[in-house]
């Protein structure tokens, strides 16, 4: 019996497949997990064209396999499914950004910002004083959500709910290594850094770059998401009222090696523009 281009049995055990190809792409560093991440999520969105989360997931793999025309007619798809999706809304104006023409991306960010209400003269003005080009990437950079960072978080936790739910005695089994991975790492980073070695203005950040300034990206985020409310406040805060102080320094290294206290403040920032409240 023929299968029906509808069949959502079929198309989620397709998109399943691509989550288990892309979770050996993003954390095995499995290359040839990518086109098979991007063979499975293409025929779960022609199996069931209607489910925007398929469509997303096409977008974000072609956009990895270095393909933005193709990951912007996927999210354009998804976007016509769900017209309410912002990641993937700032997704398109990311690719349009970085794709041309300039006329036709900054039309739609200034679309968007009066939309949501975000003051693209204000940005531009601190652009400007800072130094920085005024165009729809830096725009885009500045005042929106980073898409890439927000979607693949999406993706990894429809990673996580899709192996605990398929191999729970595995997924245990994993959480329990990474978590002891992860305790090894802090201990190493609090080893590793002389909070002397920063400078003396970034001393009260110090704190948090020992924290949570995690090069992995598994530890760094199981880290973040165990911050409360007040702890991440606490957190985005003191980098918002540093960060021109953070980069500077780290602009300072050049070329060179960075220290491993420099080093966990960048990671620091990283996790930082992770964190939605970041966009805030």
């Amino acid at each position: 019996m023929a299968i029906q281009p509808s069949d959502p049995s079929r198309a989620e055990d397709q998109y399943h497949r691509g989550l288990a190809e892309l979770h050996r792409y993003l954390f095995h560093f499995e290359a040839a997990s990518l086109p098979r991440a991007v063979e499975a999520f293409r025929s779960a969105t022609e199996t069931e064209p209607d489910n925007a989360g398929y469509w997303a997931g096409l977008g974000f793999v072609l956009d990895a396999s270095d393909l933005p025309r193709e990951a912007l007619a996927a999210f354009r798809h998804a976007r016509e499914v769900n017209p309410d999706d912002e990641e993937v809304e700032v997704f398109i104006l990311t690719l349009l950004s970085e794709l041309g023409p300039e006329r036709e991306a900054l039309a739609a960010v200034e679309a968007l910002a009066e939309r949501d209400g975000i003051d693209l003269d204000s940005l531009r003005e601190e652009l400007t004083a800072a130094g920085m080009p005024v165009d729809a990437r830096a725009l885009l950079m500045n005042g929106f959500i980073r898409a890439r960072n927000f979607l693949r978080s999406r993706l990894e936790d429809d990673i996580e709910r899709s192996e605990r739910t398929q191999n729970p005695d595995a997924w245990s089994e994993q959480v329990e290594s990474e978590r002891q991975d992860c305790a090894k790492m802090r201990k190493e980073l609090e080893h590793d850094i002389d909070p002397q070695r920063v400078p003396a203005g970034l001393r009260d950040v110090t704190p948090w770059a020992i924290r949570l300034g995690i090069g992995d990206d598994v530890c760094r985020n199981r880290l973040l998401e165990g911050l409360t409310t007040g702890e991440r406040a606490a957190m985005l805060g003191a980098i918002r009222q540093h960060a021109a102080s953070i980069h500077s320094w780290l602009d300072a290294f050049g070329n060179e090696p960075m220290t491993p206290e420099a080093t966990a403040f960048m990671y620091l920032l990283l996790g930082a523009d992770e964190t939605s409240e970041m966009a805030s």
